[in-house]
């Protein structure tokens, strides 16, 4: 339907007006014009209706609903000799659009969780954290341009006395006026601050040509981050899992910058790969020792305690769910719920090691994944000891991918799996640097084995657990990969032609 269309308009005391109407346009664009003709058309009579108040106007069919502005006669069905009414827009209608305008001006300026003081106060505790480091930095500029031993003492006096004054400060912060968020920062800075701090004081070897950080330096830097770590620990936040990554990885990082010092540099690496191997396999051991020394111990049954509290009798709890309901099974975590619950020192004090317990864990084995994947790929080298140094990566990969099986943890899973991958992708990338015809190979390796590994992985999502033969077998298996990293860390070490060479050794 297009053109015009003709309608007779009842307006007031019933009284009909013929009138002509576009049927293809929108009601708004000429309703109008058409009221504005029915008020010249009616001035002067007394009808009952108002054509000058201030609304909007559409038309309606007689005991029908009115139609909506934006729509036509012809979508609205409203045929040639029909009888529609004139009546105004109500007020909802009117203003519906701005309405919907006004709740999305309401939805984006009031979020669910708007930028309030406490995010302010976060925002700048991190920002002056961001502000400590920088300023570590800038000491280690100004150790590099000073000329004079005595200067670059000085350099390092100050970057360390500032990273002691933030520890301190982070800790008044902390216990008396509780300011987690701020101390958390604060105590952030003091840490990197006193870390290259320690490092700066160490002076230069009185050797010709040594204008730079060393071995030295490293090694007194890993020995205030051991001390920091070990004053602050978890800080207020309760991060130890970085508490322990950053220990242990200060322990491994002095130790092998020690040995750096004093000439051992055909020694240190593959050391530091067999520690960080041993740490891995003995986190759980170190977890416990460590437990035990940063919490007190949990009662067992018959020992003596000092608090009332720990010798409450434990709730019976099978008889009280027999009694509540005989037919339904108990579930075994409410269970143990209960047990803790009824011994609520014990159990708190119990909670509290597991958490513990589960970050240090993921802390140690992210720092010996780490250590593991540095060390390996530098004794990653061209020459007589490529084949070896090839055969342990890829020892050291399939190693940490068995290992990520073991742990419940998914840190400490997402960490030997990001271990076993940085070998591999580093490997690859340090044999297409020496040999960079092999690019080709070796993006099409890095990117192929991930995903041959991710559809394997993915097909057997949806099959049975491993039966006891499998199991035993690849259990086997992981053993002889992890027995033969450190014969073959002494064969790239040069440990067996150490052992031809000795006179005194037999068969030399």
């Amino acid at each position: 339907m297009s053109g015009m269309t003709n309608l007779s308009v009842i307006t007031g005391g019933k009284v009909n007006t013929d009138l002509s109407l576009p049927a293809g346009m929108p009601i708004k664009d000429w309703i109008d014009d058409a009221v504005d003709d029915l008020a010249e058309l009616h001035k002067g009579s007394a009808i009952g209706f108002d054509f000058k108040q201030e609304t909007a106007w559409t038309i309606a069919p007689v005991a029908g609903v009115p139609v909506p502005r934006g729509k036509s006669l012809d979508e609205a069905q409203i045929v040639d000799g029909a009888l529609v009414k004139l009546v105004p827009v109500s007020r909802t209608e009117r203003y519906q659009a701005v309405a919907e305008d006004q709740i999305d001006g309401v939805v984006i300026l009031n979020p669910d969780r708007p930028f309030g003081r406490q995010d302010l106060v976060i925002w700048l505790a991190w920002w002056s954290a961001l502000t400590l480091m920088v300023s570590a930095v800038v000491g280690v500029y100004g150790w590099s341009t000073a000329a004079s031993a005595s200067g670059k003492a000085m350099w390092g006096v100050g970057v360390l006395t500032l990273g002691v004054g933030c520890l301190v400060a982070g800790f008044r912060l902390w216990r008396r006026y509780d300011q987690p968020t701020i101390a958390a920062a604060v105590l952030l800075g003091g840490v990197v601050n006193t870390t290259v701090g320690g490092a700066l004081v160490v002076p230069l070897p009185q050797q010709p040509g040594v204008t730079w950080l060393g071995a030295p330096q490293i090694a007194g830097g890993a020995i205030a981050l051991l001390l920091s770590v070990l004053v602050v620990r978890g800080g207020p936040v309760q991060r130890q899992t970085w508490a322990a990554f950053a220990g242990a990885c200060s322990v491994i990082v002095g130790l092998a910058a020690i040995g750096i010092s004093y000439g051992g540099q055909m020694w240190v690496w593959p050391a530091v790969a067999g520690v960080s191997m041993l740490l891995i396999r003995k986190a759980a051991t170190l977890v416990r020792f460590m437990a035990g020394i940063a919490l007190p111990p949990v009662p067992g049954p018959g020992e003596d305690v000092e608090m009332d509290e720990l010798l409450d009798a434990v709730v019976d709890v099978g008889a009280e769910a027999h009694e509540r309901d005989s037919d339904e099974q108990t579930n075994p975590k409410d269970v143990w719920q209960q047990i803790l619950e009824s011994v609520p020192k014990s159990s708190a004090r119990l909670a509290e090691r597991s958490v513990l317990s589960q970050q240090l864990l993921a802390g140690f084995m992210s720092a010996g994944a780490a250590a593991i994947t540095v060390s390996v790929l530098h004794l990653l080298q061209r020459g007589h000891f490529l084949p070896h140094s090839l055969a342990l990566c890829a020892l050291v990969v399939v190693t940490m991918a068995f290992r990520s099986r073991l742990p419940a943890d998914r840190r400490c899973r997402w960490a030997l799996l990001t271990a076993a991958a940085a070998t591999f992708t580093g490997m690859v990338l340090k044999l297409v640097l020496w040999w960079p015809g092999w690019a080709a190979a070796g993006t099409i390796a890095v990117v192929v084995v991930p995903l041959i590994v991710l559809m394997c992985v993915a097909a057997a999502s949806g099959s049975q657990r491993l039966n006891a033969i499998t199991k035993t077998w690849l259990q086997r298996f992981d053993r002889l990969c992890v027995a033969a990293v450190p014969m073959l860390l002494l064969w790239v070490a040069g440990g067996y032609d150490y052992l031809r060479n000795v006179t005194w050794f037999p068969g030399n």
